[in-house]
């Protein structure tokens, strides 16, 4: 038997051949020492007038990172900010470029988990728009922070459509922007 970590590694597994049967799948979840964190939520939580949204990971191109900032930028709303943490795992210029020239945009580089924590609960929306992940833990601890969520079905999450947040395509810069839209127009999700 084959222990993996989400349903997205076990559907990847039975395509390339392995057995169904012989797969299980046990999501990690989030750290103690993480919950401990987010704890005082509830005082922290939508501190500044703008919109915050997060989107914290590696920055690299399997991440969605360009179709984010292209669907972000095609977001007509000056009210919003989009912060962005972790480290530049890509072309470093031509990343860093990008992020300066969006408007609302501030680049946070990467954050020690208390800081992470702290981003977390001043943001209403966590977006991870990645290509493939395993199982990513950061969007538990969005979750566990009280983050609607957005992402792709690739992003080894539990994260159900219209539950927990919006599932998007991956690689769609027009997605980003309309589940941007959707959401921050219905803040009460």
């Amino acid at each position: 038997d084959i222990i993996v970590n989400s349903d997205f590694v076990k559907f990847t597994m039975e395509i390339v051949g392995f057995n169904p049967e012989k797969i299980h799948v046990a999501y990690l979840g989030v750290e103690d020492k993480f919950l401990k964190l987010i704890e005082d939520k509830a005082s922290n939580q939508f501190s500044n007038s703008k919109q915050q949204i997060l989107f914290a990971g590696a920055i690299s191109e399997r991440k969605g990172i360009e179709e984010l900032i292209q669907g972000f930028k095609l977001l007509d709303n000056k009210n919003v900010i989009l912060n962005i943490a972790g480290p530049i795992k890509t072309n470093k210029q031509e990343i860093l470029d990008l992020l300066k020239k969006t408007e609302n945009v501030k680049y946070h580089g990467n954050l020690l988990k208390k800081d992470l924590a702290k981003l977390m609960l001043q943001s209403s929306i966590f977006i991870f728009p990645s290509y493939c992940e395993g199982s990513a833990r950061v969007i538990f601890e969005a979750m566990a922070a009280g983050c609607y969520i957005i992402t792709t079905k690739n992003s080894g999450s539990i994260v159900q459509d219209d539950s927990h947040g919006k599932i998007i395509s991956p690689g769609s810069e027009l997605s980003v922007m309309q589940s941007l839209q959707y959401s921050l127009k219905n803040l009460d999700l």
